[in-house]
């Protein structure tokens, strides 16, 4: 049996580590915390697209494939976050430079953006760069930082403006709470976040990085701002041998900082105690320690590591469950995300264990949990799948709305014939959200009447009921919906024509009466989400 190393040992990087820190495409794409998009990012500022231009150009290998017009985005800024307040107008690079890069600007949106000031260049041959800063009269050009996830269009909710994320790649602190976004296909991984909450957040970031430090605090916090760059190896030795002279003393600094969920070095602290090593081992004490204050924090480590663990050990696995029933129930909500990015079989009874949890903030995080890996459901024994849709029904009658949408956003996966008198009370509940997945947990319903229903909001006076409604016609490939489908193409809310002309997708060769009224969708052109699906549609429907 291996030893068991002390997590309070300043340890040597796992030379793993440092081969996920090479400049490969896939790493540039992986999940980041979001503390980390702050220190990477040297401009962050919520601006407004004034324009897009498309420049002609020839690019590097650096791009996915070769287009022969790139868009360049003229941006406003709104309000600065963080670099310094100018100018007030600017580019943006906005194409894509990996193949699932999310970079595609519009004219007129609003967003959250966190900015590279460089990097343009690189991009494209020497002639096309004269002719882009050409296009900006010598301006610089911006880049959207960590593969276009920077960019984070704003939406209002309930007159609220939120921020929108793509939850599988931005690790977002778990005080903030989130709404699943406004097209249902996308629920599961678009999440919107209240633009207040995320402009708080950045600001004390911000605040928290530029601090003045001195001694072996100062040390440690410049350590671990070179932990946070993913590309240059030789800073993982430079940060490795400022934390060996910072010393015993170094190691309260890092606990310290385990303790505080939002600051920015969070992610990289974790990496100094370095969880990855013995599959976690490092993390074993402390996550039992008799300190609350240290379980806290090697649970935070913990589920910071989850997301890239290749199978804990089972003494790891042993004190990971058993930490699911600490008596302090910040560390069994950790451990609650954690499995839920495990997404492995063997995390459905622990997160079902925790919807009888005595935190309801417990329970909802076990509520949401459960829907990341609600494809395993049907490997478990029929009974436990009773049971977890038992519980979020329960969950779904609660009085406080944050735990009715948790549960329904899950049970929109889990649901059988049994919910379906409840999916038609939740069709009034006072909350949109709510409904929105009552209308979506409706496609798993065979019946004629909740068919019937479906066909009828499509008529609904709310947008996002009639998206809701469009999704689950489509989820279920009702044909007899087919009418009422063609028509909603037409909707005022370009959502709603996007989901209608989706939907018609999915019917396939059933659906040739649509064929009409798809193509002259496409034939009047435009970039909005109609067109594009009306464009998918009829391949699917010509194709299939």
């Amino acid at each position: 049996m291996r030893r068991r190393a002390s997590p309070l040992l300043v340890p040597a990087l796992l030379a793993i580590v440092l081969l996920a820190a090479s400049g490969s495409a896939s790493a540039e794409v992986a999940e980041i915390p979001f503390g980390k998009l702050v220190v990477l990012a040297d401009e962050i500022l919520v601006g407004r697209v004034l324009l897009v231009l498309d420049v002609p150009v020839e690019t590097t290998d650096e791009v996915d494939d070769d287009p022969q017009t790139v868009p360049l985005a003229l941006v406003q800024a709104l309000e600065w976050l963080k670099g310094e307040p100018r100018p007030r107008f600017f580019w943006v690079w906005g194409y894509g430079t990996w193949i699932c890069d999310v970079t595609h600007f519009t004219a007129g949106e609003r967003a959250l953006l966190f900015l590279d000031r460089g990097g343009v260049a690189d991009l494209v041959t020497p002639a096309s760069f004269d002719r882009l800063r050409k296009a900006t009269r010598g301006e610089p050009i911006r880049r959207v930082a960590w593969s276009g996830r920077g960019r984070m269009p704003l939406l209002s909710i309930a007159g609220r403006a939120h921020a929108g994320i793509w939850s599988g790649e931005i690790r977002l602190p778990s005080a903030l709470e989130t709404l699943p976004g406004h097209d249902p296909r996308y629920a599961a991984f678009r999440r919107f976040v209240p633009l207040d909450a995320l402009r708080t957040t950045i600001r004390r970031q911000v605040a928290e990085l530029e601090r003045p430090r001195k001694g072996t605090e100062g040390l440690v916090f410049q350590a671990l701002r070179r932990l946070c760059d993913v590309y240059i190896d030789t800073r993982w030795e430079e940060a490795h041998q400022a934390l060996e002279r910072a010393g015993p003393a170094g190691i309260a600094v890092l606990w310290q900082i385990l303790g505080e969920p939002d600051s920015p070095l969070h992610s990289a602290a974790t990496a100094a105690l370095d969880p990855y090593e013995d599959d976690g081992e490092r993390l074993m004490p402390a996550l039992t320690s008799e300190d609350v204050a240290q379980r806290r924090a090697a649970a935070r480590a913990f589920e910071a590591a989850s997301w890239h663990s290749w199978g804990w050990s089972d003494g790891v696995e042993d004190a990971r469950d058993e930490a699911a029933r600490d008596p302090d129930p910040e560390v069994r909500r950790r451990i609650l995300r954690a499995l839920a990015r495990d997404r492995t079989i063997d995390a459905l009874p622990q997160i079902l264990a925790g919807l009888r949890d005595d935190s309801l903030e417990n329970r909802r995080q076990a509520a949401l949990a459960l829907r990341p890996v609600a494809y395993l459901a049907d490997e478990r024994p029929a009974a436990e799948r009773k049971a977890a849709e038992a519980l979020l029904l329960a969950l779904g009658e609660h009085e406080q709305v944050r735990l009715r949408r948790a549960a329904w956003e899950t049970l929109a996966e889990y649901a059988t014939a049994a919910s379906e008198k409840a999916t038609f009370a939740a069709l009034e509940d006072p909350d949109s959200i709510v409904r929105m997945h009552a209308v979506c947990t409706l496609a798993r319903f065979e019946s004629a009447e909740s068919r019937r229903v479906l066909i009828a909001l499509l008529g609904h006076a709310d947008a996002w009921i009639r998206r809701a409604a469009a999704y689950a016609l489509g989820t279920a490939k009702y044909e007899a919906a087919l009418p009422q489908l063609i028509k909603a193409l037409a909707d005022k809310d370009d959502g709603v024509g996007a989901l209608a002309a989706w939907a018609l997708g999915e019917l396939g060769p059933k659906a040739a009466a649509a064929l009409p009224a798809l193509r002259a969708i496409v034939k009047r052109g435009g970039d909005s989400k109609r067109h594009y699906d009306a464009r998918e549609a009829l391949h699917a429907i010509e194709n299939k």
